[in-house]
């Protein structure tokens, strides 16, 4: 309680503007819950114990997504999503930044369900989009 209460001082609980709408992506027993608050990313930095908050300042421009990660239904690490220099999936992290994967038709999945996410016209646009930008 003590340490949300300091990270509700240093992060805000409002969603970025560009992810003002909840996102979660699904397949079979994997699930994929994005991180739209600044609180929620240092929260999951503080559940996790790894670093995802250092990201803050690029899901804020619309450079990075992170999502909290649920293999039935237990919450087991988190995903970083980049944009720079294209669309891929950054990392994968269990607790305390343990190596972990996940299977390659999740992770097709994900990205095919973002590529969707990030056309809303609210998405910021930081890097030149070339036709094949979403290509992967």
């Amino acid at each position: 309680k003590c340490s949300q209460l300091m990270l509700t001082k240093t992060y805000s609980a409002t969603p970025f503007a560009h992810l003002s709408e909840p996102h979660e992506v699904q397949l079979d027993e994997f699930r994929a819950e994005l991180l739209r608050t600044p609180l929620e990313i240092a929260m999951e930095g503080k559940t996790m114990h790894h670093c995802v908050a250092a990201y803050v300042d690029s899901v804020g421009l619309g450079n990075y997504l992170v999502y909290k990660l649920f293999h039935e239904e237990q919450h087991v690490g988190t995903i970083g999503v980049s944009f720079n220099p294209q669309l891929h999936i950054d990392q994968i992290q269990g607790p305390c930044n343990s190596p972990m994967g996940i299977p390659i038709e999740f992770e097709q999945k994900l990205l095919n369900e973002v590529k969707k996410f990030v056309k809303q016209p609210d998405h910021p646009k930081i890097y030149p989009v070339a036709d094949n930008f979403f290509d992967f």
